[in-house]
């Protein structure tokens, strides 16, 4: 058990892991879906194996399957871990049917929640697995002549699950809007990203500028 006195002085926060997966899958910018900046004990993962069938998110099965096995999990506010983005890394290429593995990946927590509905809390996955469609989608660019099957299952996911995300007050606000949003059109849904990435960096041009 750590103190409070520790706690308090070096900013950490204490949750049960249902609390920490939940909020890892609602996305909460305290976490991440990442390995690189987590510890863990040995005896929470012995038995846990990265999935190598999966070419990404493999590391957010492994959290899942690790959180499942503890009891409390700590987070340190203090930045600790400096990560440095390389251009050809799996996560800054360009798309490629490999992504689609964090899809799978999102998925197969849906399939996991079913079994761990009190662990795992079933609405915060399904937004996950929008969440995720609608990265692919939009961040990732998938173009639709070229990857059409891709494409076509990201809409799909999102059309499955945008209204119950829309009326799920524990999504983030953003999310939410997307969903709204795709219920109309999955193409006025692009517009709008499209719009609103090109109006930020707009913002972010014009600040650099007057600093």
């Amino acid at each position: 058990q750590i103190p409070k006195r520790i706690i308090e002085e070096n900013s950490l926060t204490v949750l049960k892991n249902n609390e920490t997966i939940r909020n890892i899958l609602y996305q909460d910018k305290r976490l991440t879906i990442t390995i690189f900046p987590k510890l863990f004990s040995k005896k929470v993962i012995d038995k846990i194996r990265f999935n190598k069938s999966l070419s990404y998110s493999e590391d957010l099965v492994f959290l899942i399957e690790a959180m499942l096995n503890s009891k409390k999990i700590v987070i340190n506010s203090e930045l600790l871990y400096f990560y440095v983005q390389r251009k050809g890394s799996a996560i800054n290429s360009e798309f490629s049917h490999k992504r689609m593995d964090s899809l799978k990946a999102a998925q197969s927590i849906l399939e996991m929640s079913k079994n761990n509905k009190t662990l795992i809390p079933e609405k915060a996955t399904e937004s996950f697995v929008f969440t995720t469609a609608i990265s692919l989608l939009l961040v990732d660019s998938i173009d639709k002549d070229e990857f059409r099957p891709e494409y076509n299952e990201c809409r799909d996911v999102i059309k499955k699950y945008n209204k119950k995300v829309l009326f799920d007050n524990n999504s983030r606000n953003i999310v939410r809007l997307y969903a709204l949003i795709s219920i109309f059109s999955i193409d006025l849904l692009l517009a709008f990203y499209k719009t609103k990435f090109l109006i930020a960096s707009k913002i972010r041009t014009f600040a650099k500028g007057h600093l």
